[in-house]
């Protein structure tokens, strides 16, 4: 592939860095991805105007109050959903690693850049939350709170993936694996955490703040809509997804911190890369 296609890569990726700064330096790098995105084919006029509506629905959804904040929250749910899942026309994926067997008896893995899901889900994350880290002691502060639930979630994690059989214990390093995490951490941990937690979970919580155990029933409801939408790799990876996301979801609950939720979903998805069957056992 030619250093050239690598372009809306880079674009997408300072995207995703640039949630840190002044939103005018968002902005900008939004649309250099999308214009790059056009320029290679990735994106259509009709791609673009759907990435436009789900803007439009989260400024509404922040400004909006009552029945109408719910409304517009539906609608922009459904959206994003839709986009992170490719059902809708105006969008082309990009290979960036062909499919290739990373481990003995593992399923071929294969990385694509899909530029729905991942404007879809920087989007979100530049409109609907608002509470991100911007200093080093802070992040000091919640990491050393943090450490021991990451640490507690992987080793669940490690060991359901192991009993059902669904890995196996496979180290392994290969260059691909800094495609990957670049890939991996900007773009499906910061998308996923600030939908399903950021926004789902923050916003039923608060919904359910007058109820006993309501911090919890927001909880379970985002971790049960987060493996759902991992139905398509069976029904081990649901339930994996199922317990991943209620991990990701108590460490953001216990912390209220979107950061150290997208770090537990990364440093779990990089030992899984490192040192298991990747992506899954066939």
């Amino acid at each position: 592939m030619k250093i050239a296609s690598y372009v809306p890569y880079i674009a997408l990726a300072l995207t995703a860095i640039t949630l840190w700064f002044p939103r005018r330096y968002f902005v900008a790098m939004v649309a250099a991805s999308i214009v790059t995105a056009w320029y290679q084919g990735l994106i259509a006029i009709t791609g673009i105007a759907w990435l436009l509506l789900l803007t439009v629905l989260c400024l509404l959804f922040t400004r909006s109050k009552g029945w109408l904040r719910l409304f517009f929250g539906c609608c922009l749910m459904v959206l994003a959903v839709a986009l992170g899942m490719h059902l809708l026309p105006g969008f082309k994926s990009m290979t960036l690693i062909e499919p290739v067997v990373l481990s003995p008896g593992a399923a071929p893995f294969k990385l694509q850049l899909s530029p729905d899901k991942i404007l879809a889900g920087l989007i979100v994350a530049a409109t609907v939350w608002d509470q991100y880290i911007h200093s080093t002691k802070e992040f000091g502060v919640v990491i050393r709170k943090a450490a021991p639930l990451i640490v507690a979630n992987i080793a669940v994690l490690i060991a359901l993936s192991i009993s059902i059989g669904y890995l196996n214990f496979a180290p392994k390093f290969t260059p691909l694996f800094f495609i990957w995490a670049a890939h991996n951490l900007l773009f499906t941990c910061i998308g996923e955490e600030i939908f399903f937690r950021g926004f789902i979970q923050h916003q039923l919580a608060t919904s359910f703040a007058e109820m006993r155990n309501g911090q919890w029933l927001a909880l379970a409801i985002s971790s049960i809509l987060f493996g759902l939408v991992h139905f398509g790799g069976g029904t081990s990876y649901v339930l994996l997804a199922v317990v991943a996301g209620f991990g990701y979801g108590y460490v953001f609950m216990k912390t209220q911190r979107i950061e150290m939720s997208m770090l537990a979903h990364f440093i779990m998805n990089a030992m899984h890369f490192l040192l298991f069957a990747y992506p899954r056992l066939l």
